[in-house]
């Protein structure tokens, strides 16, 4: 160069070999979000996997002294049936979102999403809301998608004392 400063440039080697590494993560991630997993034990479409997310950002979102349990509300039931109801390819994308949620956690607090303390799932959670469009409408959408399992329960209604219709006085007219 003219002002006496070297150019620097990536020879064809460390192209391909970076290339080749972007690749093979990109397939094995790839291959994680979108691969077939076992059912889970009991459930029609449910995987392991999905059941530990789908729980852990349930004990996230009520993580209240009192609050019915996901066994209590029977969120797995719930959860399993709402996927069911899911079209095909929205329910391909909702599991490759469960598990893409699941890892999004490893690189900024080495651990899977479901693994971590409620407190770090607290911060994640809060973390994805205030950042890119895409994260913040995915957690939106988990956080939808729990609180419906939650509050179609009997005991999730009641514990946040909602009621149905109107309470008779006992008074005529």
């Amino acid at each position: 160069m003219a002002d006496g400063k070297t150019q620097r440039s990536i020879g064809r080697r460390a192209l391909l070999v970076g290339g080749g590494g972007v690749m093979a993560a990109a397939a094995l991630s790839g291959g994680y979000l979108l691969s077939p997993i076992p059912r889970l034990p009991g459930r029609k479409l449910l995987t392991a996997t999905e059941a530990k997310v789908g729980l852990a950002i349930y004990e996230t979102l009520f993580d209240e002294p009192g609050a019915p349990t996901a066994a209590q509300t029977d969120f797995l039931g719930r959860f399993d049936e709402m996927l069911g109801l899911l079209h095909p390819q929205t329910r391909t994308a909702f599991r490759a979102g469960l598990r893409a949620l699941d890892l999004a956690t490893i690189p900024s607090m080495g651990s899977r999403f479901h693994a971590l303390d409620v407190a770090g799932r607290k911060a994640a959670l809060r973390a994805w809301e205030h950042s890119s469009y895409l994260w913040t409408n995915v957690v939106m959408g988990f956080r939808i998608t729990v609180a419906q399992m939650f509050f179609e329960s009997d005991e999730g209604r009641a514990a946040c004392g909602w009621s149905l219709g109107c309470v008779p006085s006992g008074r005529e007219g």
